[in-house]
């Protein structure tokens, strides 16, 4: 009788298997998906945010999952000033979203420092950056809660 137990339990892990989520580290049917893949799933917020709106929108955590801190058709070269993005805004974003119309200036180039210094990442037209905290200023000095302000270009 257990060599049929267990030969009924090994073929629902297996038949409970093809249905898991893929990556997950434990091939256990019970298993729940890592913090990582958690954190992967709410990235797809961004993707599903992308639109022609002519807004940039900047977010205080991982994959745009809020409403955002900061949502301008404008350049704003300092974020502590409240003039565009809320004094507070400045040091906060963790993901970005670029919904610039196509044409023109429709990439964002936000900085490091205020009036466009310290380095800068590039974010191209209906592109995001779920997270910041894997991105870095061409100065080499990690993005994550380090954006104090942002302009709108032609090009990345």
């Amino acid at each position: 009788m257990n060599r049929i137990l267990s030969a009924i339990g090994v073929s629902a892990g297996v038949l409970l298997g093809s249905v898991m989520l893929p990556g997950l580290a434990s091939a256990e049917p019970s298993a729940l998906p890592s913090d990582a893949q958690v954190a992967g799933a709410q990235a797809d917020l961004c993707a599903s945010k992308v639109t022609s709106s002519g807004y940039v929108h900047i977010y205080w955590n991982t994959g745009c999952n809020s409403q955002p801190i900061c949502s301008t058709t404008g350049d704003d070269s300092n974020y502590g000033n409240s003039q565009g993005c809320a004094g507070d805004d400045d040091n906060r974003a963790t993901s970005l979203l670029n919904n610039g119309y196509s044409g023109g200036l429709d990439d964002v180039r936000f900085y490091r420092l205020a009036d466009h210094g310290g380095g800068s990442v590039c974010v191209g037209n209906q592109q995001y950056v779920s997270n910041l905290a894997n991105w870095s200023f061409t100065s080499g000095i990690n993005a994550d809660n380090r954006i104090s302000s942002h302009k709108w270009v032609s090009s990345c």
